[in-house]
């Protein structure tokens, strides 16, 4: 009987510190093709919320930035990210990859960082930093190649 309850303390307190490890975290999710770039911010403000910032580019369109706040759950290998419906599945990232996937469409695969905790910015100043960046990179990259 002690084992077991040890057992169950343990196991309990495992799932405690997984919620409580990732508050305060962002993650950076980047996808980029030769013509456009796509962001996802992710700040965990507590146990069960987390801020998503969302921006865009394509070429010969113009930058999109938004965010958002929803609910996720933290599992051991993955953590969930719902949408504003509990119920609804938004996407998920692999904790041992650092890889994000939408559970929609399966080929969008976003490769994921862990912000600098020392950063005093917040995830939207930091998502339309690097944004910016990249549509520099991409424009500078046709501008180069315009005979024109």
């Amino acid at each position: 009987m002690k084992t077991l309850l040890t057992l169950f303390v343990l196991l309990f307190s495992s799932f405690v510190i997984a919620d409580e490890e990732l508050v305060g975290k962002q993650l950076i999710c980047e996808r980029n093709t030769e013509r456009s770039v796509s962001l996802r911010g992710i700040e965990f403000i507590d146990e069960e919320n987390y801020i998503l910032v969302y921006g865009s580019y394509q070429v010969n369109s113009k930058v999109s930035l938004n965010s958002d706040k929803h609910t996720y759950d933290p599992f051991l290998t993955e953590i969930i990210f719902y949408t504003s419906n509990q119920d609804v599945a938004r996407f998920v990232v692999y904790r041992d990859s650092l890889k994000l996937s939408y559970f929609t469409n399966t080929d969008s695969q976003f490769s994921c960082s862990i912000v600098d905790l020392n950063s005093k910015m917040g995830i939207v100043n930091i998502i339309e930093q690097v944004l910016n960046s990249e549509v520099s990179i991409i424009e500078k990259s046709f501008k180069e190649k315009n005979k024109i």
